[in-house]
């Protein structure tokens, strides 16, 4: 193992490498194919122009150890980041995935605090890797999902690219819905066309091998390609890449209020949420575990799915799509209130409620400023719930902004223009909160500060999501004509 740890370390020129299982040819090739030569012998000149493929498949195939797929090899999340840091990599910086999660979670153990910065959305990793080379010199790396890609393009396109500022770094990306694989809907395109897109975007790519040698290799290929052409490169990450690993203390209360941990679990604040609400109101979940933990309770109450918008994708869109309903119901109570209106005279439409999670909530938190500054009557309907655990539940337990203590997301929705605003730890507090909301008198924001974690076995939707959004269509147009 030590002499396998020494090679991933190494940092000296070696011969580069496609795996057999990358680029498609069979055990026998990959083994007798002729070294290729040295990283030192390339001359910048011979780096590929634009358009891109993959930087790697530009050079001789060679071998780098042997082509078994027998061997069941993961790479240790403590090598690669060690043979990150041998390479002259200091900062990590990004929003966490799953298909990462035990890559982040030994970084969040054993990188220090100021090498390693969870960014809102992924936008915000790329300007803050921009920052770190400007300062260092340094190469950074931006850890993402593939559908983050698009809070990305902008800078990537209009900051970093060689046709602008031309700054070096290195993108770890998680391909959820890799071709060949099983994967929610939500994921499949992403998936399928990400190459392409790192094609149009100019940015060359290679996927992570999941053996020591292998990562190694692809290493020495980004960061050669990193220093010559001072640009990005990204290297694909696909499941099961990283070999487990259990965080040392759990990091997933750090920052709370300290008045103790989170004692109300996000399912249980969903249940006196929706135990509050009409049946004529209606919800847009984000995603996550909160569709999912939504779409459980109706299912275990035996309650209709269509008062239920479940934003399985489109992370941190959710109030967005809730002020959009909220703000268009053709309902003659949505007129432009007077000094003479009553509450009881904007009653008689749903309420809107949008349920939040803060990881969401903070990836695009201009949101709450649209809401809170709307004039349109519709918007006195909208109750927005975020649900606060200070961590990135669904992708690994990674902890959020909003864990800390100095942060509320009711006191911003003050801020930006809410008209009511509470902040609860327990279902009592919660439930006195709703009781005393009075309707057609919001925006309100309520902060529910809640405990990570969900059930072990949490069932997905089964029904086609184009289906769904009929069914919710159609409910939503029954309740205002009745």
């Amino acid at each position: 193992m030590q002499a396998v740890r020494s090679r991933l370390l190494s940092s000296t020129s070696r011969p580069l490498h496609i795996l057999h299982r990358i680029c498609g040819t069979a055990p026998s090739t990959c083994l007798s194919a002729p070294p290729r030569s040295p990283l030192r012998t390339i001359a910048p000149s011979s780096l590929s122009p634009l358009p891109l493929r993959t930087y790697a498949t530009t050079r001789e195939k060679g071998p780098a150890g042997p082509c078994d797929e027998t061997v069941d090899e993961t790479l240790g999340p403590d090598e690669f980041v060690d043979a990150l840091h041998s390479r002259g990599v200091r900062l990590f910086t990004g929003v966490p995935d799953s298909l990462m999660k035990d890559f982040l979670r030994y970084v969040d153990d054993h990188v220090p605090k100021e090498n390693h910065i969870i960014t809102a959305n992924e936008g915000g990793a790329i300007g803050t890797a921009v920052g770190h080379y400007l300062a260092t010199r340094q190469i950074p790396l931006v850890y993402l999902q593939n559908s983050g890609l698009g809070n990305a393009v902008n800078p990537l396109l209009s900051l970093a690219d060689p046709s602008v500022y031309s700054v070096p770094m290195l993108l770890l990306v998680g391909w959820r819905g890799e071709p060949g694989h099983r994967d929610e809907p939500q994921h499949r395109k992403q998936g399928r066309i990400m190459p392409q897109l790192l094609d149009t975007l100019g940015i060359a790519y290679d996927v992570l091998p999941d053996y020591h040698d292998g990562a190694a290799e692809a290493l020495d290929t980004a960061i050669e390609y990193c220093t010559k052409k001072s640009a990005p490169y990204a290297l694909f990450v696909k499941k099961n890449t990283f070999t487990a690993y259990k965080p040392s203390s759990s990091h997933m209360q750090e920052g709370r209020d300290g008045e103790g941990e989170a004692k109300m679990s996000r399912m249980d604040a969903l249940r006196t949420v929706t135990d509050h609400a009409s049946h004529k109101d209606v919800f847009v979940a984000t995603t996550g575990f909160t569709s999912r933990e939504l779409y459980e309770i109706r299912l275990d109450r035996g309650e209709p799915l269509n008062r239920d918008f479940l934003t399985v994708g489109s992370m941190g869109h959710a109030s967005a799509i809730a002020l959009g309903i909220a703000a268009s119901l053709p309902s003659p109570a949505f007129s432009t209130p007077t000094p003479s209106s009553s509450p009881s005279s904007l009653s008689s439409s749903p309420t809107v409620y949008c349920l939040d999670g803060d990881g969401a909530a903070m990836m695009h938190l201009g949101n709450l400023s649209t809401i809170g500054a709307s004039s349109i009557a519709g918007v006195r309907h909208l109750v927005h719930i975020v649900l606060n655990n200070g961590v990135h539940d669904s992708v690994g337990g990674q902890p959020t902004a909003a864990s800390h203590p100095h942060l509320s997301f009711a006191d911003i929705a003050r801020a930006v223009g809410y008209r009511h605003t509470a902040k609860v730890k327990t279902q009592e507090e919660l439930g006195e909160v709703l009781s005393g909301r009075i309707e057609g008198e919001g925006p309100y924001l309520i902060e529910v500060m809640c405990k990570p974690g969900t059930l072990p076995s949490l069932r997905r939707p089964r029904t086609s999501f184009t289906s769904m959004k009929e069914e919710f269509i159609a409910n939503l147009s029954n309740q205002l004509h009745k």
